[in-house]
């Protein structure tokens, strides 16, 4: 029997998580899913741990990456594998409520559009800082001023763009397997790409869909705050997971590229694109240089205006930092003061 409804799920070094992943998508109340756990090429026993907790259930299929490609690539393979004719995302640190593939199944079956938009519920591990737990849940919570289907492709480009009521990340949406397809087609080798890929995927899914449905009054998934990155507090993020978040820059240069290459948009919606992708990652992906221990800090910083060159320079000049104690001001005041010394590529004025 073909199956109505693939879950990708992207893995590297997640054993601690491996019973509950495999305990969320056991209980599933759509039977004919299928579950395919794409592992990166993890080194702490990933895949066996896995192996154990679904043993006998045949709806599931993992998958071994010969060697560490990124979660992109990661994806890429598991929905080069899919069977079925919808794709949904999980991450492996998170879960999906019970009947989320029954749900689903029978929204794309009925309305047939190319993505359909849902939304999640955050809860805290253990340890996590309360406040951030709720500021999270807000972001989540964020109810598009759309909703219903949208069958205008350019309007649907707008819908994410535009909107700041949808999410860049993949596990909010499911999607057409063949469109998926054709997004990774023009995408090209994800690779190496280890930061901010979501956005990326979601971006070009969005410039190319036809039709899209938004309905957030369907909470399908569960965030699982504080088991990633998401979470870290100062001093809890290692130099190497640091440096993991600083190639952000590098897949924002993938996307200017494939944005060039793209026939489709008119160059506005490109605009807007590398706009949002370029305002996303330096909100989120330049201020872990505070989670790092205090005394790597200014190294952080250094790597920042070094790897980042005149995107760095324009992250300081042209988003002018506010005077007070707000992490992301006193970020953009330390990186304008290395444009001045002319640590990054070309001096400021």
């Amino acid at each position: 029997m073909t199956p109505s409804v693939s879950v990708v799920v992207p893995v590297r070094n997640g054993a601690p998580f491996a019973a509950r992943c495999a305990a969320c998508l056991k209980v599933q109340t759509l039977r004919d899913a299928e579950f395919l756990i794409v592992d990166d090429a993890s080194t702490d026993g990933t895949p066996e741990r896995l192996l154990r907790e679904i043993a006998g259930d045949g709806r599931f299929k993992v998958i071994r990456q010969a060697a560490q490609a990124g979660p992109l690539s990661a994806r890429m393979r598991g929905v080069s594998e899919a069977s079925a004719p919808v794709v949904m995302f999980m991450d492996f640190d998170d879960e999906i409520v019970p009947n989320a593939c029954s749900v689903v199944a029978e929204t794309m079956a009925r309305e047939k559009v190319d993505v359909f938009c849902y939304a999640g519920d955050a809860v805290g591990e253990d340890g996590c800082d309360t406040k951030a737990i709720v500021t999270c849940q807000a972001y989540l919570s964020r109810q598009s001023p759309i909703q219903g289907k949208c069958e205008d492709p350019e309007k649907c480009s707008e819908l994410f763009l535009v909107d700041s009521g949808l999410t860049a990340a993949s596990w909010d949406k499911a999607v057409r397997t063949d469109v998926l397809r054709r997004v990774y087609s023009t995408i090209g080798n994800g690779d190496g790409l280890l930061c901010a890929q979501d956005f990326l995927q979601t971006t070009i899914l969005f410039l190319m869909a036809e039709s899209v449905l938004i309905d957030q009054s369907k909470r399908l998934y569960v965030y699982h705050y504080g088991a990633g990155m998401m979470g870290r507090r100062r001093g809890d993020v290692t130099w190497d997971q640091f440096m993991r978040r600083m190639t952000a820059i590098k897949t924002y240069r993938a996307l200017c590229r494939i944005l060039d290459g793209m026939a489709g948009p008119g160059n506005q919606l490109r605009e807007m694109a590398r706009a949002k992708f370029l305002r996303s990652i330096r909100n989120s992906a330049l201020p872990e240089v505070w989670k790092l221990p205090p005394d790597l800090v200014n190294a952080g910083l250094e790597v920042i205006s070094r790897e980042w060159g005149d995107d760095a320079r324009a992250f300081a000049e042209r988003v002018k930092p506010k005077r007070g104690p707000g992490v992301l001001a006193t970020l953009k005041r330390k990186i304008a003061g290395f444009i001045r010394r002319g640590t990054v590529k070309g001096e400021s004025e």
